[in-house]
Order: C-alpha cells, then sequence, then structure tokens
C-alpha cells in the first residue's frame, strides 16, 4: 500500500470519475485504474462497484476512503513539521507563571502564537512559591514569570510587573468589624487562609513568630478567595485577583501596623546559556 494509491483512491471518490481524477493527478487513465486494482488486490476487497456507470465506493470501501483522508491529512501535517523543524523552529516550548501573576497577558501571547506557530507544541504550567524558578534552573522551563529575589548572573531577567497584594476578610469575619490598625496579637486570635504550607504567600509580609495564630493550607488562590468569601478566615491576596470583589463589597481591606505597603516585583526570566530558537525568542519580546 502507498500513498500515490491512497492518492489515486481519494481523487476518483471525490471526483466521481475515472478521466476526471486521472487529470487532477496528472496521471493517465489505465495507470490510475492499475492503481486502485493493485490497492484492491491487495487489501482483499473491492472499493469500488462495477455495476454503476459512474464509480460509488463500496461499502468497504467508504471506510476505507474515510480512513485514508486521515492518513494523508497526517502525512501532510508531518510534512509540514518537517519543514518548520527544517528551518530551526522548535518542537515544544515549556513556559512556567508564577501563580500570584496576572494570566491575561500570558493567554494574549499565546493566542497569538497559536495562531502563528501551530507547529511548536506549547506547555504552560502554574507554580506556586519558588517552584517557577526551580523549574527554570533544573531545564523543565525554557521561559519562567516569577520573582527573582537576589539577582543571579546566570539568568537574564526583565522587569515583567509589580504584584500588589492586600491582607482582607469577608465582611461577615469577626476581623472585619475591628475599625483600627489591627496588631500581630490581634491577627492571632482568627484563623488565616494560606497557599500550601512550604510556599506561604503570606510569610514574607509577617513575622511568623509574632503570627501565632491557626492556619488553613489551601492547593491555590482560587480555593483561598472561596473560603475568604465564605467568612472561613482572612488572608493575603494579590490584587488584582479580588478587585471585582474589593468592588462589590463582598471583600473588604484589613487594616495592618506592620503592613503599610505590600508588593512583590516580577520578571520575565531565561537562562543566560539558553540556546534561544526562533519561536522562543519570539515569545520572550512578546512577553516583555
Amino acid at each position: 500500500m502507498t500513498l500515490e494509491q491512497l492518492k489515486s483512491l481519494i481523487a476518483v471518490a471525490e471526483t466521481g470519475s475515472f478521466q476526471a481524477a486521472s487529470e487532477k493527478l496528472y496521471k493517465s487513465r489505465p495507470a490510475l485504474s492499475i492503481s486502485i486494482k493493485n490497492l484492491e488486490e491487495e487489501i482483499g476487497f473491492e472499493l469500488f462497484s462495477r455495476d454503476t456507470y459512474r464509480p460509488e465506493l463500496t461499502s468497504k470501501g467508504k471506510a476505507f476512503y474515510e480512513k485514508s483522508q486521515r492518513v494523508l491529512e497526517q502525512v501532510d501535517n508531518l510534512s509540514v513539521l518537517s519543514e518548520h523543524l527544517a528551518l530551526g523552529h522548535e518542537a515544544k516550548i515549556n513556559i512556567v507563571v508564577n501563580a500570584i501573576c496576572p494570566l491575561i497577558s500570558v493567554m494574549t501571547i499565546i493566542h497569538l502564537f497559536q495562531h502563528s506557530h501551530p507547529h511548536t507544541k506549547l506547555n504552560l504550567k502554574i507554580e506556586y512559591g519558588a517552584g517557577a524558578l526551580e523549574r527554570l534552573y533544573t531545564g523543565e522551563a525554557d521561559l519562567a514569570v516569577t520573582e527573582l529575589k537576589t539577582p543571579d548572573p546566570n539568568l537574564e531577567a526583565i522587569n515583567w510587573s509589580t504584584i500588589q497584594f492586600l491582607p482582607v476578610a469577608a465582611p461577615a469575619f469577626p476581623l472585619a468589624e475591628y475599625k483600627h490598625e489591627l496588631d500581630y496579637e490581634e491577627l492571632s486570635k482568627f484563623i488565616r487562609i494560606i497557599v500550601g504550607e512550604s510556599t506561604d504567600d503570606s510569610a514574607q509580609f509577617l513575622d511568623q513568630g509574632k503570627v501565632k495564630g491557626e492556619y488553613w493550607t489551601v492547593s491555590d488562590y482560587y480555593v483561598k478567595k472561596q473560603m475568604l468569601l465564605s467568612s472561613l478566615g482572612w488572608g493575603i491576596m494579590p490584587l488584582h485577583m479580588i478587585q471585582k470583589d474589593l468592588h462589590a463589597g463582598s471583600l473588604v481591606p484589613l487594616q495592618i501596623k506592620t503592613l503599610k505597603e505590600i508588593s512583590i516585583e516580577t520578571y520575565l526570566l531565561r537562562k543566560t546559556n539558553f540556546d534561544v530558537g526562533p519561536v522562543a525568542q519570539e515569545i520572550w519580546e512578546s512577553l516583555q
């Protein structure tokens, strides 16, 4: 079975005539007929009925024809992919983003990327705390958007965005009734919601030695926000994730004495020795 035989089958089925198919494929009609006959002998059943004036697919022929179409589509895709790779384009790019970052900018770039580079596979992963940086160091990620507390000569870093945080609670949560600036002793009396014990999102803002209250650990910021909205505790959230809730009054800001301004700088990062392909370079420039 050859690709030429499958092309002959599809041409006859779609044009409805051996003559039209031979003209479409630039093959003589006898050569086309022989191609179809050899294919039928190989597979062991007739593809076209000989009882009609114009060639019509048999029931088995229809099933074989439909599968042949998919095979040729895959061959065409493989051909395009080989051209894509031959030009130096990457087969796959891994991007990791810290969960505190707003994803709208990243999603916009991915949408454009999807149309301009359909044959490069893109893996996007969301990580918490130091997870994004770890994946970049281990080579599991080509590009990262995350915080960088200490400059590293092994990393190329471009300032990406400033993430603001706000301590909040639902209006019905008892802590929200306090109208003065809260101290650590008062905070310790109420349950705090955090994202992952090993990547406590409030650890870098609060003196953990002084805030001794109970806390509940959740898997991500979405769950954390739902628990805050349900008056199950208080917590520190990225401002861009709760702006609508603040506007609606379903969450209210808390005033804490030691927390006047809470923010984290995030960076677009890649290794300085990163072997940059054309697609990765395009994404790098677009994300800036």
